[in-house]
Protein backbone atom coordinates (compact mmCIF):
# COMPACT_ATOMS: atom_id res chain seq x y z
CA UNK A 1 0.00 0.00 0.00
CA UNK A 2 2.79 2.72 0.54
CA UNK A 3 5.06 3.74 3.28
CA UNK A 4 7.90 1.74 4.78
CA UNK A 5 5.69 0.83 7.93
CA UNK A 6 2.72 -0.21 6.35
CA UNK A 7 4.55 -2.28 3.47
CA UNK A 8 6.29 -3.95 6.34
CA UNK A 9 2.90 -4.89 8.55
CA UNK A 10 1.60 -5.76 5.03
CA UNK A 11 4.29 -8.28 4.79
CA UNK A 12 4.37 -9.78 7.98
CA UNK A 13 0.24 -10.39 7.77
CA UNK A 14 0.80 -12.14 4.57
CA UNK A 15 3.13 -14.49 6.46
CA UNK A 16 1.01 -15.21 8.81
CA UNK A 17 2.05 -13.21 11.57
CA UNK A 18 -0.96 -11.31 13.77
CA UNK A 19 -0.04 -7.51 12.92
CA UNK A 20 -1.45 -4.36 14.41
CA UNK A 21 0.02 -0.88 13.68
CA UNK A 22 -0.02 2.61 15.52
CA UNK A 23 0.29 6.00 13.70
CA UNK A 24 -1.68 8.61 12.39
CA UNK A 25 -3.25 9.62 8.97
CA UNK A 26 -4.93 12.82 7.61
CA UNK A 27 -8.35 12.50 7.18
CA UNK A 28 -8.29 12.25 3.49
CA UNK A 29 -9.24 9.92 0.34
CA UNK A 30 -5.54 9.13 0.74
CA UNK A 31 -5.38 8.11 4.48
CA UNK A 32 -8.70 6.11 4.32
CA UNK A 33 -7.96 4.08 1.35
CA UNK A 34 -4.60 3.09 2.73
CA UNK A 35 -6.23 2.13 6.48
CA UNK A 36 -8.82 0.29 3.81
CA UNK A 37 -6.07 -2.05 1.89
CA UNK A 38 -4.08 -2.70 5.07
CA UNK A 39 -7.25 -4.02 6.54
CA UNK A 40 -8.02 -6.18 3.75
CA UNK A 41 -4.09 -7.66 4.44
CA UNK A 42 -5.53 -8.28 8.03
CA UNK A 43 -3.19 -5.77 9.53
CA UNK A 44 -5.07 -4.15 12.89
CA UNK A 45 -5.84 -0.47 12.63
CA UNK A 46 -7.27 0.26 15.75
CA UNK A 47 -3.86 1.57 16.96
CA UNK A 48 -4.37 4.35 14.10
CA UNK A 49 -6.00 7.68 14.55
CA UNK A 50 -6.86 10.60 12.00
CA UNK A 51 -5.64 14.28 12.18
CA UNK A 52 -8.46 16.66 10.81
CA UNK A 53 -6.17 19.22 9.66
CA UNK A 54 -2.78 17.57 7.90
CA UNK A 55 -3.01 15.35 5.06
CA UNK A 56 -1.87 11.55 4.96
CA UNK A 57 1.97 11.09 4.69
CA UNK A 58 3.29 11.03 1.37
CA UNK A 59 6.87 10.21 -0.85
CA UNK A 60 7.70 10.77 -4.05
CA UNK A 61 11.01 9.00 -4.99
CA UNK A 62 13.53 10.38 -7.77
CA UNK A 63 15.99 9.19 -9.70
CA UNK A 64 19.82 10.51 -10.73
CA UNK A 65 22.39 8.53 -12.14
CA UNK A 66 20.56 5.90 -10.66
CA UNK A 67 20.73 7.09 -6.85
CA UNK A 68 17.09 7.34 -5.55
CA UNK A 69 16.07 10.31 -3.45
CA UNK A 70 12.88 11.07 -1.81
CA UNK A 71 10.41 14.16 -1.94
CA UNK A 72 8.88 13.91 1.51
CA UNK A 73 5.42 15.39 2.82
CA UNK A 74 5.06 14.44 6.26
CA UNK A 75 1.99 15.64 7.08
CA UNK A 76 -0.24 14.55 9.75
CA UNK A 77 2.54 11.89 10.92
CA UNK A 78 4.52 14.72 12.50
CA UNK A 79 1.42 15.00 14.75
CA UNK A 80 1.80 11.56 16.34
CA UNK A 81 2.31 11.52 19.79
CA UNK A 82 4.32 9.80 22.47
CA UNK A 83 1.58 9.18 24.82
CA UNK A 84 -0.58 7.89 21.96
CA UNK A 85 2.40 5.47 21.02
CA UNK A 86 2.97 3.93 24.75
CA UNK A 87 -1.24 3.22 24.37
CA UNK A 88 -1.16 2.06 21.11
CA UNK A 89 2.15 -0.25 21.06
CA UNK A 90 1.09 -1.44 24.70
CA UNK A 91 -2.29 -2.55 22.71
CA UNK A 92 -0.52 -3.69 19.37
CA UNK A 93 0.94 -6.38 21.57
CA UNK A 94 -1.99 -7.37 23.44
CA UNK A 95 -3.56 -8.00 19.98
CA UNK A 96 -0.92 -9.62 18.58
CA UNK A 97 -0.93 -12.21 21.37
CA UNK A 98 1.44 -14.98 22.76
CA UNK A 99 4.70 -15.95 21.53
CA UNK A 100 7.50 -13.90 20.48
CA UNK A 101 5.91 -10.28 20.58
CA UNK A 102 7.93 -7.71 17.66
CA UNK A 103 7.79 -4.11 17.55
CA UNK A 104 9.38 -2.85 14.41
CA UNK A 105 9.80 0.83 13.99
CA UNK A 106 11.11 3.66 11.27
CA UNK A 107 12.41 7.05 12.10
CA UNK A 108 9.09 8.05 9.43
CA UNK A 109 7.94 9.81 12.83
CA UNK A 110 9.39 12.03 15.35
CA UNK A 111 12.39 10.51 17.56
CA UNK A 112 11.07 10.99 20.92
CA UNK A 113 7.76 9.06 19.59
CA UNK A 114 10.20 6.11 18.01
CA UNK A 115 11.86 6.62 21.54
CA UNK A 116 8.16 6.02 23.60
CA UNK A 117 7.41 3.57 21.28
CA UNK A 118 10.44 1.73 21.84
CA UNK A 119 10.23 1.59 25.91
CA UNK A 120 6.55 0.34 25.94
CA UNK A 121 7.51 -2.50 23.58
CA UNK A 122 10.50 -3.24 26.02
CA UNK A 123 7.57 -2.53 28.83
CA UNK A 124 6.08 -5.34 27.29
CA UNK A 125 9.04 -7.69 26.83
CA UNK A 126 9.09 -7.50 22.81
CA UNK A 127 11.82 -7.92 20.48
CA UNK A 128 12.58 -4.24 18.79
CA UNK A 129 13.49 -3.74 15.40
CA UNK A 130 14.67 -0.36 14.02
CA UNK A 131 14.63 0.54 10.67
CA UNK A 132 16.59 3.60 10.77
CA UNK A 133 14.40 5.41 7.40
CA UNK A 134 14.45 8.03 6.78
CA UNK A 135 18.04 8.85 8.22
CA UNK A 136 17.93 12.30 8.75
CA UNK A 137 20.12 15.43 10.67
CA UNK A 138 18.02 13.78 14.17
CA UNK A 139 20.90 11.02 13.55
CA UNK A 140 22.81 11.49 16.37
CA UNK A 141 19.66 11.13 18.09
CA UNK A 142 19.68 7.66 17.53
CA UNK A 143 21.79 6.89 20.48
CA UNK A 144 18.91 7.86 22.76
CA UNK A 145 17.22 4.38 20.73
CA UNK A 146 19.97 2.25 20.66
CA UNK A 147 19.87 0.77 23.97
CA UNK A 148 16.09 -0.48 23.63
CA UNK A 149 17.14 -1.96 19.67
CA UNK A 150 17.70 -5.60 19.06
CA UNK A 151 18.17 -5.42 15.48
CA UNK A 152 19.04 -2.35 13.21
CA UNK A 153 18.26 -3.20 9.53
CA UNK A 154 19.24 -0.39 7.33
CA UNK A 155 20.09 -0.02 3.70
CA UNK A 156 23.70 0.79 2.25
CA UNK A 157 22.72 4.56 2.67
CA UNK A 158 21.25 4.96 5.86
CA UNK A 159 24.38 2.53 7.41
CA UNK A 160 26.93 5.01 5.62
CA UNK A 161 24.89 8.10 7.17
CA UNK A 162 24.89 5.88 10.89
CA UNK A 163 28.39 4.92 11.05
CA UNK A 164 29.87 7.77 9.22
CA UNK A 165 31.91 6.31 6.51
CA UNK A 166 30.24 7.47 3.75
CA UNK A 167 32.14 5.35 1.12
CA UNK A 168 32.55 2.24 3.30
CA UNK A 169 31.73 -1.46 1.59
CA UNK A 170 28.72 -3.26 3.37
CA UNK A 171 31.12 -5.65 4.97
CA UNK A 172 33.08 -3.12 6.68
CA UNK A 173 29.65 -1.59 7.42
CA UNK A 174 28.59 -4.97 8.58
CA UNK A 175 31.62 -5.09 11.48
CA UNK A 176 30.59 -1.35 12.46
CA UNK A 177 27.05 -1.84 13.05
Amino acid sequence: PGGKALNQAVGSARLGSRVAIVGTVGQDTFGEKLMRAVQMEGVDTAGVTQHPDLGTATVGIVLHDNTPGFITAQGASTQLRADDVTRGVSNALLIAGPGSPVCVVTLEVPVPVVLAALQAAKACSARTILNPAPLTGDAPNLDLLLPLVDLIVPNLLEARTFVGLPQAPAARLAQEL
